[in-house]
């Protein structure tokens, strides 16, 4: 999944210019120049700065957070995607564990009426389910999006995950979106026969 991304890219000392894509200076002909590297000690919450091969910097900013300060009060990036908890083997109570955030989101295995989903961030945490449901498993739907050129650098391949328990109730989904800021869930009507 990827996100809208403003780059402004500034010519040392001063001169600066936004960018509406990388292809091309907005209002202007002259080509963006390719990323070299990203100059990783000047990340804030919500952006990323490139090193760029003219000796120019470009800074990419972002609509979500895209960093999150670790114990170490350095700036990473998140990771949502999901991995198996592997401390149980029972298929029933298993769950899948975000990799690398400050929020810890987890989804069950199976869809179930009792921590299908669980959210914790500092000491407050929220778990819920579905009375009913058919224990359907959760599946993951990847972003197989070649990148190429600068994308490589400025699309954050995971810092969404998207996760579907299909057919929780005739003709109804639940989708989930984990992302930097928590966790979306959308109930997907498939037909308008469903129950309330």
């Amino acid at each position: 999944f990827t996100l809208p991304v403003e780059a402004i890219a500034t010519t040392l000392p001063q001169e600066e210019k936004l960018y509406s894509s990388f292809d091309n200076v907005q209002g202007n002909s002259e080509i963006v120049a390719d990323i070299i590297a990203e100059l990783t000690d000047k990340r804030s919450e919500f952006t990323k700065e490139f090193l760029l091969d003219d000796g120019t910097k470009m800074i990419a900013e972002y609509d979500l957070p895209v960093h999150f300060k670790n114990d170490e009060g350095n700036w990473v990036e998140y990771d949502n995607s999901l991995i198996a908890d592997n401390s149980t083997a029972d298929e029933a109570t298993s769950e899948y564990s975000n990799k690398n955030s400050n929020i810890d989101i987890k989804l069950s295995n199976k869809a179930k009426s009792n921590n299908m989903i669980k959210v914790a961030s500092d000491d407050y945490s929220i778990s819920w389910g579905y009375d009913d449901v058919n224990k359907s498993k959760v599946k993951f739907i990847e972003n197989d999006d070649e990148l190429i050129g600068n994308e490589k650098f400025t699309t954050l391949e995971n810092l969404t995950q998207e996760a579907m328990y299909e057919d929780v109730y005739k003709n109804v989904d639940l989708q989930y979106f984990v992302s930097s800021s928590g966790i979306k869930e959308n109930i997907i009507l498939k037909n308008s026969d469903v129950q309330n």
